[in-house]
């Protein structure tokens, strides 16, 4: 149809383009129909002005059926008289004459029109009912963004309030878990407290059993001052459980003090301490925190110490511990004996000419390239070395490291460095300038530190 048009001597019918553009059209139509539910602003406006605009269309097929009937005789109106006529009756039967050869194109041309025509009218029902459907989807999508609107205010009010009790519960929880915490530490307080009273108890219970029997045996002669205290079992012991219960206040909990000593395990493991061959000693081992440790990390390990309630509480972990004076116990053992020498907080105990011989005996005990270390009170941080030094009152005074490094040195030791440990919390550090840098140094800087150093390899 199109090539025949194309032939016509019109034009202004250009069938190619109104093609073109219906199909153009009704592809964007369908584009639309069948899109999301979801439809976007810019779909949305589109969508505003969607109808096809057929006024084009239909002027350019009414142009075209004015001119389709290539047989009508044309106006004659600019003829006058006679003239016109002549004119009227020439053109007629040049049309009559002309209809035998025009009649199929000019019923061709009243066909392709009126389907053109057809095809518009579909088109613009098309295009209405495209309309509706366009409109049942915005009015749709309106529904579903309101009902996510309100999906999502919901959600917002539910979140802020579960944000809302979630932040009381928390709160209240902490402070659940603050009272709870202070009724531990006094439950606790309390535990050592009788524990203290349990061992006094039964310590007074056992003197004074010896000292009835012994008295049943001896009357009735009279017992000195001196005796009475030898049976009473000695000046030493007259204090072990308080200081046992010092302890306990002062020194931090097991879990703690377990967890500033992990720093050291690296250093015995380096050197390959704790092992059947080469044990590790720790003299004054307390209530054996560090051998605990030791034990849980498969290293052979023994502890000695003076204070009687602590060797029993560390006998009751099935820790191997040996109750006796440290000096006198590391002269009781073999040259090169050992692994590893350690003293948790022990040298500052010590009068000068007894860490003197400490120092020594370490150095004659140890297997060359065993490893010392002793841990003790920082003094160059000032609330340390001024105050919290002598919370013990068994403490005889502060230990300068370089001093410490020197003596170390001078006794045998080698490769002897300084590790400084356990610096006040960041939380309660100043910060902003030179002065407050320096503050923390003196103040918040490590409370301890550890001399470390081995015994020399020959040769070496």
């Amino acid at each position: 149809m199109t090539d025949n048009l194309r032939g016509t001597n019109y034009p202004e019918i250009d069938i190619d383009k109104i093609m073109e553009r219906i199909r153009a059209e009704v592809s964007r139509r369908r584009g639309y129909a069948g899109g999301s539910a979801g439809i976007s602003d810019t779909q949305d406006q589109k969508m505003d002005t969607a109808a096809i605009d057929t006024s084009m269309i239909k002027a350019i097929i009414s142009s075209a059926e004015a001119s389709a009937d290539i047989a009508r005789v044309p106006s004659m109106l600019r003829f006058r008289g006679m003239t016109r006529k002549l004119a009227v009756f020439v053109a007629g039967k040049i049309s009559y004459l002309s209809g035998f050869i025009t009649n199929k194109q000019r019923n061709y041309n009243v066909t392709t029109i009126h389907a053109l025509k057809t095809l518009t009218d579909n088109l613009e029902r098309f295009t209405a009912g495209l309309q509706d459907e366009i409109a049942a989807l915005k009015s749709a999508d309106a529904g579903a963004i309101k009902t996510i609107k309100e999906l999502k205010d919901h959600l917002s009010q539910t979140k802020a309030a579960m944000g809302s009790g979630l932040a009381e519960q928390t709160e209240s929880s902490a402070a659940l878990m603050r009272d709870i915490n202070e009724k531990a530490a006094k439950i606790e307080e309390l535990v050592h407290a009788v524990s203290y009273l349990k061992y006094t108890i039964t310590k007074q219970e056992r003197e004074l059993s010896i000292f009835l029997e012994e008295a049943s045996k001896r009357l009735p002669e009279h017992f000195s001052v001196e005796e009475i205290r030898d049976l009473a079992g000695g000046k030493e012991h007259l204090l072990d459980a308080l200081y046992v219960f010092f302890e306990d206040r002062f020194r931090g909990t097991r879990g703690d003090i377990k967890e500033g000593v992990k720093v050291y395990l690296p250093y015995i493991k380096a050197v390959n301490a704790g092992t059947y061959d080469s044990p590790l000693l720790d003299i004054g081992c307390g209530r054996g925190e560090w051998l605990e440790l030791l034990k849980e990390n498969g290293l052979e390990a023994k502890g000695v110490d003076i204070n009687s309630v602590l060797v029993n509480e560390c006998r009751g972990r099935n820790l191997e511990v040996i109750e006796n004076d440290v000096i006198p116990y590391l002269r009781s053992l073999p040259d090169a004996s050992l692994g590893a020498l350690t003293g948790l907080h022990i040298i500052e105990h010590l009068p000068f000419k007894m860490l003197i011989c400490l120092l020594d005996e370490t150095v004659r005990v140890l297997k060359p390239g065993g490893i010392a270390i002793f841990e003790t009170p920082n003094p160059e941080n000032v609330l340390v070395g001024s105050c919290n030094f002598y919370l013990d009152p068994t403490h005889r005074k502060p230990l300068p490291s370089s001093m410490i490094k020197f003596m170390a040195e001078a006794r045998g030791l080698s490769k002897v460095e300084i590790l400084n440990l356990h610096p006040v919390s960041e939380a309660k550090r100043l910060s902003g300038s030179d002065v407050a840098d320096r503050f923390n140094e003196y103040f918040y800087g490590p409370q301890d530190y550890a001399v470390i150093g081995y015994k020399k390899i020959e040769n070496d």
